[in-house]
């Protein structure tokens, strides 16, 4: 699971900041400034922190709203990558269960005689 966790974050990173790259709606100095904090170490965490962190930096509106949309496209599309490799992975699997046993065994006539005593 840490590796699905893994790809699902480094897609996050790589994604938000590929949109904030090509966001006209942002200027270079915060694209330059978002890359510095992404860099530093990202995390998955709420739009709202997104917001309020803007917020903070003393953004503008139009600024703020449009890291936010920018962000909110990168949490889904990362986690569908997430899910990707989830199912890809559940699905090479079952080529390691092909000789599994298909019926369950029966009991031995001991386990039997030992189970009816208690």
């Amino acid at each position: 699971m840490a590796f699905i966790g893994a790809i699902v974050l480094a897609g996050l990173t790589g994604v938000f900041m590929s949109k904030v790259d090509q966001d006209d709606r942002i200027s270079a100095a915060v694209q330059q400034e978002v890359g510095v904090r992404v860099s530093s170490g990202a995390s998955f965490v709420d739009t709202d922190h997104i917001a309020s962190a803007a917020d903070k930096a003393g953004l503008d509106e139009a600024t703020t709203t449009a890291l936010v949309e920018d962000y909110e496209d990168a949490q889904i599309m990362s986690l569908k990558a997430g899910l990707l490799v989830a199912g890809l992975l559940a699905l090479a699997s079952l080529a390691f269960t092909r000789d599994l046993p298909r019926t369950v065994a029966a009991p031995d006539q001991d386990e039997a005689a030992v189970g009816g005593s208690q």
